[in-house]
């Protein structure tokens, strides 16, 4: 069970949108299809620990996401991290953070782009605030999804690339690590939370063939993700596709998307990102399955 039933429609009402993100604002489905952004729905570990984010956006480029997971799934290191208004590079712009708790929910408030269009930290705080009243009257209880045997024991990055033999998959082999922007802190408390892992590589320059091609790709685990699956599932333009290993997988087709492959061992989700094709991301899901189910 998630807060607000996984509804972000109850998180924060028009006229608290209006002075938080300004008129005009659109919740982030209504943005991409309006917008013609790539169209695809994205992984939700926060659902595994009962949480629920939600992100409203502007033309004008002005944007405000919200993150609320019960206080009790958040590590003492990062609960503290955000008590002041914290931006950091993401990318080629900027992310600005708050954090609360409020009644046993943690709450995060965020936004990202320019930065000179980034709300103040009094802006963020007014978010949390609205928030807290929303969520005491009609938050409801979070019950974050029961771990079992079955949930993915995911080994370190490092661990998990060599059992890949990525070496097989290009003569250069691959470097682990991030091309190009940094772990973003969802992602780290994600990990340390047990739900979600990101393992980010790019072909190793210096022992790459001549002929040989740049990649750049991820490999993300969502141990407990499965319920998630259905709904990764249904994003637009989807199609089914084999993938040892999984009982069911689907790909954004070449071009689209990034090569997007999720695949699921009926309790687990595994996602690829950045495949120059599709049989490279369906070699790389299988490798990952492999591994990940002998543990």
């Amino acid at each position: 069970m998630r807060y607000y039933e996984g509804d972000c429609s109850r998180v924060l009402d028009a006229t608290q949108l209006d002075d938080l993100v300004g008129e005009g604002w659109l919740d982030e489905d209504e943005f991409i299809t309006r917008t013609g952004a790539d169209m695809y729905v994205d992984p939700e570990p926060e659902g595994t620990l009962g949480g629920l984010s939600c992100r409203w956006l502007t033309p004008e480029e002005q944007n405000l996401t919200v993150l609320v997971l019960p206080e009790a799934e958040v590590t003492e290191r990062l609960a503290g991290a955000f008590d002041s208004r914290q931006c950091a590079p993401s990318y080629d712009a900027v992310i600005c953070r708050v954090a609360r708790s409020v009644d046993g929910r943690w709450i995060l408030a965020s936004s990202y782009g320019r930065s000179d269009l980034l709300p103040s930290e009094d802006t963020l705080l007014q978010a949390i605030d609205s928030v807290g009243r929303s969520a005491s009257s009609g938050a409801g209880t979070a019950e974050p999804v029961t771990r079992t045997d079955s949930w993915w024991n995911e080994p370190a990055c490092d661990v998990f690339a060599t059992a890949m033999r990525f070496d097989e998959l290009a003569e250069g082999g691959f470097e682990l690590g991030f091309y190009e922007g940094s772990e973003q802190a969802e992602q780290t408390m994600f990990a340390e939370a047990g739900v979600a892992q990101l393992c980010p590589f790019y072909s190793a320059h210096e022992r790459m063939a001549p002929d040989e091609e740049f990649r750049l790709f991820s490999v993300v685990t969502y141990p407990g993700g499965g319920w998630m699956f259905d709904a990764l599932a249904r994003s637009p333009h989807v199609e089914p596709v084999d993938v040892a290993g999984a009982t069911e997988a689907v790909i954004h087709p070449d071009g689209d998307a990034h090569g997007l492959l999720y695949a699921t061992d009926g309790v687990n989700v595994l996602e690829v990102i950045g495949g120059p094709d599709d049989d490279f991301s369906r070699d790389v899901a299988e490798r990952a399955l492999a591994v990940l189910g002998s543990r």
